[in-house]
């Protein structure tokens, strides 16, 4: 990598050439960004679908032969750095302008597509310089390099969150084990196990409550109600305390208390 400073463009690694499918390029294209300290985002995706579609439009879309099978889909993938991309006109009022701006007009570009005769990926139509410092503290600083990276202390931190340890000493955690994380990343961290939880599907901690319910007393009832979809629609618990009392009383009490309001409803049926 050629760093240069002032209006002097960085020249860098350029990516290998050939790859045998998405997969594999995928892969190396992780551990490149990575070596090289880049960060180059998807600019748009040509579907296997879209180039036919452009070939029909053509001369060499009448011969069937020309047109992209089925196997190779998508079709070419454009890469840019992420300083590269064109800047969009707000449209917010501007109360509350951004705070990070990364656009530079960042030339480095290149194309993956595929090579129909050799049935590999290429990388062509490319550009591999930038217009602003490359370097270990500048890709640093971008969030896709953040992160915890060592798994045991990634394991410990889920400890950490279900224990619901707070955000201050998550941080000084990582940092003390070298993670490259800021404030954010933790809180990023919270929300995201936050999240989680609340997602969890709970269907067996509402079976073993009405478990214990049924078996803290040979008399209490409970039974579940499902849809037309076979979901549970209602849930009813009936204690024993509540089956003696309905069994003293011919007339059952039944009392509404109404959202959003004080009053009490209520009413006898018998």
């Amino acid at each position: 990598m050629d760093e240069t400073s002032g209006n002097d463009m960085v020249n860098v690694e350029p990516p290998a050439v050939w790859h045998s499918n998405w997969d594999a390029w995928q892969s190396y294209f992780t551990r490149y960004c990575d070596r090289t300290m880049q960060v180059l985002p998807v600019k748009e995706t040509m579907s296997r679908s879209e180039r036919n579609k452009r070939l029909r439009r053509t001369k060499k879309g009448a011969d069937d032969s020309q047109l992209v099978p089925d196997e190779f889909d998508p079709y070419q993938r454009t890469y840019i750095c992420t300083h590269g991309w064109r800047k969009r006109k707000s449209r917010g009022e501007g109360s509350r302008p951004r705070q990070h701006i990364r656009l530079t007009d960042c030339p480095f570009r290149f194309v993956v597509q595929w090579n129909l005769s050799r049935g590999e990926l290429q990388v062509k139509n490319s550009c591999f310089k930038h217009n602003h410092r490359v370097s270990a503290a500048a890709f640093a600083t971008y969030p896709t390099s953040r992160g915890v990276s060592n798994p045991l202390v990634s394991a410990r931190v889920d400890g950490m969150l279900a224990g619901g340890a707070k955000r201050s000493r998550i941080y000084d955690y990582l940092l003390e084990h070298d993670q490259n994380v800021i404030q954010v990343d933790v809180d990023n961290l919270v929300r995201e196990h936050a999240s989680s939880v609340a997602s969890t599907d709970d269907n067996d901690a509402t079976a073993r409550e009405i478990a214990i319910f049924s078996a803290a007393d040979p008399e209490n009832v409970s039974s579940v109600a499902e849809t037309a979809a076979g979901e549970t629609g209602v849930i009813s618990l009936t204690t024993s305390h509540m089956r003696r009392m309905f069994g003293r009383f011919s007339e059952l009490l039944m009392v509404d208390c109404s959202h959003k309001s004080n009053r009490i409803l209520s009413g006898f049926c018998v």
